[in-house]
């Protein structure tokens, strides 16, 4: 059972933001000016957290180090950022979990690896940019998550101490990253979850399967 956090961190994508609707555009948007096979919003979901390099390189069955990669991701990243919050909204349950810990004035926050030009409109478009205490992104540091770094500095800009924040996220990189850095950590299962990874294998303290299940440990 976790106790009452001074602080929580969430992950963005798969976490937080339900994305996948707008990535799936953005990536059909390539695959259509190239005359590839669109993909289904089904299959793509496992793939919206790692990354649009990953999922062209996927659906392009390209090496990692292509050179048309690079052009690529170009060409989705500029289509999702003119369309970025077509169809992503906050998780169900997450706008009641955000008002509960606002209430009892516990600040939370964004941890996330998506780059701020992204990831800033996106939750300015949500219109939760300034509730959160920080918003910390891939291209913050020079190093990302499973470091622990963007947490300590979550943190630090937050004023709570890490052993008495929450990381919360859908990825093995969030709690390791969390772990490292001596966050409490909780998978969030409802989440983009890749391939054939499994919560219960993560080390996590706790594993959600809705936003709403934190309520439980806010007291």
């Amino acid at each position: 059972m976790l106790e009452t956090p001074d602080a929580v961190l969430f992950d963005l994508d798969g976490t937080l933001v339900d994305t996948a609707g707008d990535i799936a555009a953005a990536l059909n948007h390539v695959l259509e000016n190239e005359h590839q096979p669109l993909w289904s919003l089904e299959f793509l979901r496992p793939w919206v957290s790692r990354g649009a390099p990953n999922m062209l390189r996927h659906a392009f069955d390209l090496p990692v180090d292509h050179p048309r990669i690079a052009d690529l991701a170009e060409q989705m990243l500029g289509f999702y950022r003119q369309n970025i919050c077509h169809h992503s909204r906050l998780f169900e349950g997450m706008p009641e979990v955000l008002d509960s810990l606002e209430k009892r004035n516990i600040p939370w926050g964004v941890v996330t690896n998506k780059a701020t030009f992204l990831a800033e409109p996106l939750l300015e478009e949500l219109n939760v940019a300034t509730r959160a205490a920080c918003i910390i992104c891939g291209d913050t540091l020079p190093v990302k998550k499973p470091e622990p770094d963007p947490i300590y500095l979550a943190c630090k800009q937050i004023g709570a101490p890490t052993a008495k924040t929450w990381m919360v996220g859908d990825d093995l990189r969030d709690i390791h990253a969390g772990q490292a850095a001596g966050s409490r950590t909780i998978a969030a299962a409802y989440g983009y979850l890749y391939g054939e990874s499994d919560p219960t294998t993560w080390g996590a303290d706790e594993i959600i399967h809705a936003p709403a299940e934190m309520h439980a440990w806010l007291t």
